[in-house]
């Protein structure tokens, strides 16, 4: 578990901070501008994207280039700046993403969807520049932050020919306190989040919302994974198709079960959909039962990914990890499917209204 910070570094990284207009002398040096991006560069980002690209602009040449993208309000304190940080985005960040999340085909779902890796470019980009903020005054410099200049201009003089587009400016350097305009207020609370509670206290109840879900019919499958957190596994009705391009599925989890950090580290599972006179076996997997015990109630074999699949399941798919989102209690893994194996089973399990219920195939 993370320890709080002091107040004292708590006042350094918001309390006390200040958009700064004004500079002292005091240049910043290269070595210091790669320690601000060695802090920053950790920040998460979604699927580890990492769309931000920098330029640092220190030379009087380059704060020219600049002026004429500037607005009137931002031009002096720009040009004295020691250092003017260009936050832009990578139209084609995904090109990097085999190297940066080597977890399934992430690139595709991209390549497939421009409107979608423009968006997640740009608002990933912009966290990474609240990233560069903070690190810079973690390391006792302050900051400017600015969106008031001419995008185009910026991207015709800098990145002219390039995948490259800019998102906002930011002035680094150690603040001429005696320039600082007077502290504006910030929204308190219950304005900014204030709506957002009283939805919440006006949504479904949790009893209502799971008796309406218990209509809804469900096969049943016990999720296994292997790797270097172990072997684990867990009954799960909580599965969907999500694409077949490229073929994927979802699975969700809560956080809290004692399975998490193991499908967490492990990256991989498979998904062994039941059959019928199985309910024994999902008994095993959704109880508290040790889970030597578990597997050793039923036949294994190995699968591409090392998961151990279900002999006679009705099917098993054998899955990477390739995205996690978290919602609520729960996360919801989104799987890339590797390999797929069926069985000549002739009678499927679901559960419906909180019961298992056989499902015979059609005769053909």
């Amino acid at each position: 578990m993370n320890e709080a910070v002091s107040p004292g570094a708590l006042s350094t990284l918001f309390t006390d901070a200040r958009t700064h207009n004004g500079w002292r002398e005091t240049p910043v040096s290269d070595e210091t501008l790669r320690e601000i991006y060695a802090l920053m560069k950790w920040g998460p980002t979604s699927a580890n994207c990492s769309p931000a690209r920098i330029v640092f602009i220190r030379t009087a040449e380059g704060k020219e280039r600049l002026r004429p993208a500037l607005s009137s309000g931002n031009l002096q304190k720009t040009l004295t700046a020691p250092v003017t940080a260009i936050v832009a985005w990578d139209s084609e960040f995904y090109e990097r993403l085999p190297q940066l999340f080597p977890h399934g085909d992430a690139r595709s779902w991209f390549t497939s969807s421009p409107q979608l890796a423009e968006e997640t470019a740009f608002r990933n980009s912009s966290m990474q520049a609240a990233y560069l903020i903070v690190a810079c005054r973690a390391l006792g410099l302050d900051t400017g932050p600015m969106s008031g200049f001419d995008r185009q201009h910026v991207d015709d003089a800098f990145f002219a020919g390039s995948t490259l587009k800019s998102n906002l400016l930011i002035n680094i350097g150690y603040g001429d306190s005696s320039k600082l305009f007077a502290r504006l207020p910030r929204l308190s609370f219950e304005e900014a989040a204030g709506c957002c509670k009283e939805q919440t206290m006006n949504i479904v109840d949790q009893q209502t919302f799971r008796d309406a879900m218990s209509c809804m019919g469900a096969a049943v499958n016990i999720i296994t994974t292997d790797g270097p957190a172990g072997r684990a596994g867990f009954t799960a009705s909580a599965v969907c198709s999500v694409t077949d391009t490229p073929p994927t599925l979802l699975v969700c989890l809560n956080r809290g079960a004692s399975v998490w950090p193991v499908f967490n580290e492990n990256r991989t599972l498979c998904v062994n959909t039941l059959s019928a006179g199985q309910e024994p076996l999902s008994n095993l997997f959704g109880g508290k039962t040790p889970m030597e015990h578990r597997f050793a109630a039923a036949r294994w074999q190995t699968g591409v990914t090392g998961c151990p699949q279900l002999e006679e399941a009705l099917v098993s798919f054998d899955c990477r990890i390739s995205q996690v989102v978290s919602v609520g209690t729960h996360d919801i893994l989104f799987c890339a499917i590797e390999a797929i194996h069926r069985h000549a089973t002739p009678y499927g399990l679901v559960w419906f209204d909180r019961s298992y219920h056989a499902l015979m195939r059609p005769a053909c």
